[in-house]
């Protein structure tokens, strides 16, 4: 993954860790430049676009039980059935939930700091991953030190590795040339803490004057609850208020009801993309979200997984269970100008 059809060289731009001013107002100058090697892209690795696409997953938990099925199955084990979704699009992005320190051991049935193995990041990036979220809840299970090490283990690897699970600051911001057009990327986390208001609106009004399409991926809300809160929908009205295109939310474990304010689209929660619970049917459902750039708008195509039929394995839904899930997360939506149910398909003209 990592790599564009019809192009050798990918580059991801992140806000300089060595920036000394705050990201408000311009962004700054300084910045770290991301580049993979020239290599030769084959038809079995990425598929001939005009429209670039970014595929979104929610969260990504490789510890736990998940660390005793892929000792006994191998690593490739939770992706056998989505590595070839995973490699289609031009870029695919998930939460990362969890951490990796120096001194792993795996995290007991019961536990809820989440130590995985240095392995798995790599894994992450040779079955398709090119970004992934450091925003959120669990990103300092092991203080600050393990965070440090992650981030500096995903620069080897030259996977992408942002957000901060307690700050917006200068790892909360990426950008990516997709063809002619430059996403930003806002990375939050709201869980145990509250969000500067008047800081992100700087930050949003700073990304959108350097990109042409801005996205947040955001992790929020109440756990298991199958419908949005009070609390996540004025945050999503904020952020389309203040330029972004499409607020793509993780966290509750489940997949959440859809929303568009503004024209805009609120994926208010992708639920678990790989996760060890297996309590109910709706934890172990999950929601991609695939989004294709053209150049007259934005086309979003919802994507369910489930994994109920082997742990921790998602796989793409039957069409009648896709069909049940888009029923349950898009009937609140009035538009059918802009929604095809029963595709769970959203168009957004560059307009709106």
């Amino acid at each position: 993954m990592g790599l564009l059809s019809n192009r050798t060289l990918y580059s991801v731009v992140v806000l300089s860790a060595l920036a000394v001013q705050p990201v408000v107002g311009k962004i700054p100058h300084t910045v770290y430049e991301q580049a993979l090697p020239e290599v030769v892209v084959s038809e079995t690795t990425k598929t001939e676009k005009i429209s670039p696409t970014i595929l979104f997953v929610g969260d990504i938990m490789l510890g736990r039980f998940v660390e005793t099925l892929t000792k006994n199955k191998g690593l490739m084990y939770p992706f056998d059935h989505v590595v070839d979704l995973l490699f289609s699009a031009d870029l695919t992005v998930g939460n990362f939930e969890g951490i990796v320190s120096k001194d792993h051991f795996q995290t007991p049935s019961g536990s809820f700091r989440f130590s995985i193995e240095k392995e798995n990041l790599s894994h992450l990036k040779d079955i398709g991953f090119d970004v992934v979220s450091l925003a959120n809840n669990h990103s300092l299970d092991f203080g600050n030190e393990a965070l440090s090490y992650t981030r500096e283990y995903c620069s080897d690897l030259l996977l992408v590795c942002v957000g901060t699970p307690n700050a917006l600051d200068e790892y909360s911001i990426a950008f990516k040339s997709l063809e002619e057009k430059k996403i930003g990327f806002v990375f939050l986390n709201t869980i145990f803490q509250k969000i500067d208001t008047s800081h992100l609106e700087e930050v949003l009004e700073a990304v959108a004057t350097e990109s042409d399409v801005q996205i947040v991926f955001i992790h929020w809300g109440d756990e298991y609850q199958l419908v949005h809160n009070d609390d996540q929908e004025a945050l999503a009205m904020l952020l389309i208020d203040h330029g972004v295109d499409a607020v793509i939310g993780h966290h509750p474990h489940v997949v959440q009801d859809v929303g568009l304010y503004k024209g805009k689209p609120i994926f208010y929660s992708l639920g678990n993309f790989v996760f060890d619970q297996y309590f109910s049917q709706e934890v172990q459902e999950g929601l991609g979200v695939e989004m294709t750039i053209h150049d007259t708008g934005l086309e979003y195509r919802l994507l369910p997984f489930s994994s109920l039929k082997s742990k921790s394995q998602p796989r793409i839904s039957t069409d009648e269970d896709a069909k049940a899930l888009f029923k349950r997360i898009l009937s609140g939506i009035k538009s059918e100008f802009q929604v095809n149910q029963s595709e769970g398909l959203i168009n957004v003209n560059i307009e709106s």
